[in-house]
């Protein structure tokens, strides 16, 4: 699928009121296509009620009769399934939730797309299905999850596998590593910059050894677009932003591309058990399947982060 099919194509994005989600259906629309949102609330799409190519629909995955009743309403040629409970710290609710969230919702959602006869599933993945088998991350490599998150974000793409075989529609995973940007969520990149703004004498992070591989928005959606296409069907298309620093390196870049000379303090010790110790892909397969590669240098990224981060109240 090229980016110019998207014109008039009817197209289902969930999670939409999300960081990625957001991002994904302001850019479909820009590309002429009709897009449907299944969300739980508004959040960073209130602003597109006026256009008349875009559709809210409230409506919790979990809840398998509601699913199945937007799904036959909406009738979507091509699905964007970014909707899952986010990783977070493990215990038995967490898991309950995870579960619930994307194992149960993705079942949901590809039984209603299954019945409308849909064409193409994107599934919005995480190269945290992986673990820490080794980088950089490629197609073959081993999924050994280590996280309610993982392990259910894993099984959710063998469930888009298995009904993409039996009923004949194409499937797709994208897996990014760390996404950030402008109305990004919580992540590292919003403690440091809150440190600063707070002047902090020291700022001291988890770990620091770890690495991390930070992929910037505009490039994250990119190849959320080019991923989209009925022949890569099966396959997975990991996508990083191509530069794989340690936390503490990359937080004393981030320190010092903000302006600061803050010093920053790491603590070894202070790791949780399910940490991801190196993140990195070099995107040589998602350029072979797709052509896409990272738009924006790492530092590039970073400082319209930067500036993104330090325009908020």
């Amino acid at each position: 699928m090229t980016a110019d099919s998207f014109t008039d194509r009817q197209v289902l994005v969930t999670g939409a009121s999300g960081f990625v989600g957001a991002a994904l259906v302001h850019r479909l629309l820009g590309m002429g296509a009709l897009v449907a949102v299944l969300s739980r609330t508004v959040g960073r799409l209130s602003m597109l009620e006026q256009n008349d190519r875009y559709r809210f629909l409230s409506c919790d995955l979990t809840d398998q009769e509601a699913t199945l009743e937007v799904l036959s309403v909406t009738r979507p040629q091509v699905v964007f399934h970014l909707a899952s409970q986010p990783d977070g710290p493990e215990n038995y609710e967490h898991s309950q939730r995870a579960i619930a969230s994307n194992l149960n919702g993705t079942l949901n959602l590809l039984e209603g797309f299954r019945r409308v006869q849909g064409k193409l599933f994107v599934y919005g993945d995480t190269t945290k299905s992986y673990g820490n088998s080794g980088v950089p991350y490629l197609e073959a490599n081993p999924e050994v999850p280590n996280s309610s998150y993982s392990i259910t974000k894993a099984t959710g793409w063998s469930f888009c596998h298995l009904y993409a075989k039996l009923h004949g529609f194409a499937a797709v995973s994208v897996r990014p590593t760390m996404i950030h940007g402008p109305g990004q969520s919580f992540n590292l990149f919003n403690y440091l910059i809150q440190s600063l703004r707070r002047g902090d004498s020291e700022i001291r992070i988890d770990g620091g050894s770890q690495t991390r591989d930070p992929l910037y928005i505009d490039d994250a959606v990119d190849a959320y677009l080019m991923s989209a296409r009925e022949d890569l069907s099966g396959r997975i298309v990991n996508i990083g932003g191509g530069v794989e620093r340690s936390v503490q390196d990359l937080s004393e870049l981030v320190v010092r591309l903000a302006g600061s000379d803050t010093p920053v303090v790491c603590c070894p010790a202070d790791v949780r058990p399910t940490e991801i110790l190196r993140s990195y892909c070099d995107n040589a397969e998602a350029k072979n399947l797709t052509s896409w590669s990272p738009g924006y240098s790492q530092e590039e990224g970073l400082l319209k982060t930067i500036d993104y981060l330090n325009s908020q109240d």
